[in-house]
């Protein structure tokens, strides 16, 4: 079980945020909008299927994605993040990811240790 499941989403929306490299190796850097403007951020996790988690369960919601469209998105975004589950964070997983998530958000860089500058 990972810290933020069972959680609202307001309860652990900056947890990911947070996290120290040094433990938590995996990364995404995400940019969608928010209150009318671009964000960026970079999360942290342990793993790769924790970030898979993440980014179907939890991930929606920072973009204002609730409700009935949060529960039609899940499964299709399950399809896509198993190629992130079975082969690691991958181009074609993220562009499955993001040929879902878009207009919303959508994930810019994903691995282990540290994202690409820019």
């Amino acid at each position: 079980m990972y810290a933020w499941e069972g959680k609202s989403f307001d309860e652990i929306a900056n947890l990911t945020l947070k996290r120290k490299p040094e433990r938590y190796p995996v990364y995404c850097v995400v940019e969608g909008t928010q209150d009318g403007e671009r964000v960026r951020i970079t999360q942290r996790f342990r793993d790769v299927r924790e970030m898979s988690a993440f980014l179907q369960r939890m991930e929606p919601q920072r973009w204002g994605i609730r409700a009935l469209a949060l529960v039609e998105l899940k499964p299709q975004l399950q399809e896509a993040l198993t190629r992130l589950d079975v082969f690691g964070p991958t181009a074609e997983a993220l562009n499955a990811h993001n040929s879902i998530t878009e207009p919303d958000y959508q994930v810019l860089d994903w691995g282990e240790g540290n994202p690409t500058p820019g």
